[in-house]
């Protein structure tokens, strides 16, 4: 069984925990955001940040739905950074948007198609050259 904190110890873990909520309601989904860069942001090991907040408690899960909700605005802002750039012309997003987006069916539909493509052999085009007359 795990030791209580002590109350000094629960007062400086509850500061750490509205630091770490502000911090991560600032992130509007810039870059994913994980326990370990939490734990470096906020000096502290892991096993420092699981005695704070044990998997099983309420800061724990705050904490949690917090890091999901930025994986989800990244989500979100990248998609949109790609609709644009497919919007404009570039293939490469239009590719990577369809593959991201796509339903597995789609997805498995597309990989189909990528490995007839890559089965097919090679075609040569057929160019021919019209010779011009001289003139006598």
């Amino acid at each position: 069984m795990k030791e209580e904190l002590s109350p000094e110890v629960q007062k400086k873990a509850q500061k750490k925990f509205e630091q770490i909520c502000e911090f991560l309601k600032s992130e509007k989904g810039s870059k994913t955001i994980w326990v370990t860069d939490l734990c470096a942001w906020m000096l502290m090991s892991k096993q420092l940040f699981y005695d704070y907040f044990p998997v099983d408690s309420d800061h724990f899960d705050r904490i949690k739905e917090l890091l999901e909700h930025n994986r989800i605005n990244l989500h979100t802002s990248t998609t949109e950074n790609l609709i644009m750039q497919s919007d404009s012309g570039n293939t490469v997003a239009t590719i990577y948007l369809n593959k991201m987006t796509s339903s597995k069916e789609q997805k498995e539909h597309m990989a189909q198609q990528e490995k007839q493509i890559d089965q097919a052999p090679p075609t040569v085009p057929n160019i021919e050259f019209n010779e011009r007359k001289k003139d006598d």
